[in-house]
């Protein structure tokens, strides 16, 4: 009984902590104004110098793209189930089952689209411009690192440690 329930924890944490970073993310910039999706194209077509057409079906696979993030949802209803389980009910184990197997389904899915999404911008792009978007990519992570990580800046603390410094 231990393992499934591991495992579902596990599936859901990381459901959920998909859903709050890309929701954290939207609020702010982001680096391509995730928040404002005009914004975010015109920072891309400037920086990879996309054509018009190129331009025009990045925008439509946003669009779309977030349409279907729409419809994903995210994983707080099968949070807000698990919370509600009853480990004394009689069903207990095939209740935790089905929440196992909602949260395997949803992450799959999320982790399909995500590849589906990769795969449609490599069609759009040339060479030149993909390999423009991975070094951009590459250098946010690398700056996110800097900044978020257990460096000399912070040191070694989380960002609530700091509040009590004089």
């Amino acid at each position: 009984m231990r393992k499934p329930l591991m495992i579902a924890l596990t599936a859901l944490t990381l459901s959920a902590a998909t859903a709050g970073i890309a929701a954290a993310h939207e609020k702010g910039d982001g680096g391509w104004g995730r928040h404002n999706p005009e914004k975010r194209m015109q920072r891309m077509a400037e920086e990879l110098g996309l054509s018009d057409e190129q331009r025009s079906q990045m925008q439509a696979l946003m669009e779309q793209e977030h349409g279907q993030r729409t419809e994903r949802g995210s994983g707080r209803e099968t949070f807000r189930k698990l919370r509600n389980l009853d480990p004394s009910a009689a069903d207990y184990q095939q209740q935790l089952d089905e929440l196992v197997k909602q949260a395997q389904d949803q992450v799959g899915e999320r982790i399909r689209a995500r590849a589906a999404h990769r795969a449609a911008v490599a069609e759009i792009l040339t060479d030149e411009q993909e390999q423009k978007l991975k070094d951009w990519k590459a250098e946010r992570r690398e700056g996110w690192k800097e900044h978020h990580g257990k460096g000399d800046h912070h040191g070694g603390r989380h960002h609530g440690d700091c509040d009590n410094e004089a």
